[in-house]
């Protein structure tokens, strides 16, 4: 499937482009993701020039994701969003209620069965009857730490297939006619690896995540 739409850049120079990844965009085609409309080919043809992806986020999931125009940036931007000194938050509508704010500290196995320390904070920024929308930090870098850490809480991201619960998700998609992932990242920043200021950059919640929200009943 080749996508025709137009990706939203929030920042681009000679070195970097950062864009707002729709959910349902893999980063990149493969075997296994062939019918879903790839963000690296998509952008490759609307930049015209070849690009270079430097971190991920999943199908489902939109939101700031970057990429360096050069090998030789790829490597330095790739260094400073793996640094402690980037900053990366998410929006996410998960089961339950919560405490205004905490965090979430168990370790997660990777994929050789090696548990890994895993930091992911949060705070509450509204409740909803049976749900919570929460404003997310992950501080270490495995793979699919918020939704493991939400499911391993009992907090159910909504939407989520692998980590959640299907009769929640068939709720969201009979009483809503939701069908994707309820998780967004909103806010990246780091350090440009060229010029040594901090980029901070922000993409809204996209319309289909607003307009469910304002479905909802307030706690």
């Amino acid at each position: 499937m080749i996508s025709t739409n137009t990706l939203e850049t929030l920042y681009q120079d000679k070195d970097l482009c950062i864009i707002n990844k729709p959910s349902g965009y893999v980063v990149h085609r493969t075997k296994g993701a062939s019918q879903f409309p790839a963000v690296l080919q998509t952008l490759r043809d609307q930049l015209g020039q070849r690009i270079y992806p430097v971190h991920r986020l999943d199908r489902g999931t939109s939101g700031c994701l970057a990429f360096a125009l050069s090998s030789e940036s790829a490597k330095k931007l790739q260094f400073e969003l793996q640094s402690d000194t980037a900053i990366k938050k998410y929006t996410a509508l998960c089961l339950g209620h919560l405490e205004p704010e905490g965090q979430f500290d168990r370790e997660l196995f990777n994929e050789n069965k090696v548990k890994q320390k895993a930091l992911t904070r949060y705070r509450v920024l509204q409740s909803f009857s049976q749900y919570s929308l929460l404003e997310l930090q992950i501080f270490t870098r495995r793979k699919n730490q918020i939704r493991r850490h939400l499911s391993y809480e009992g907090h159910h991201l909504i939407g989520d297939v692998q980590y959640g619960k299907g009769w929640l998700n068939r709720r969201f998609r009979d009483q809503y006619d939701f069908h994707r992932l309820f998780l967004h990242c909103h806010y990246i920043s780091f350090i440009h690896p060229y010029t040594g200021e901090r980029l901070q950059l922000s993409c809204d919640l996209p319309k289909r995540l607003r307009d469910l929200l304002s479905q909802l009943d307030c706690a």
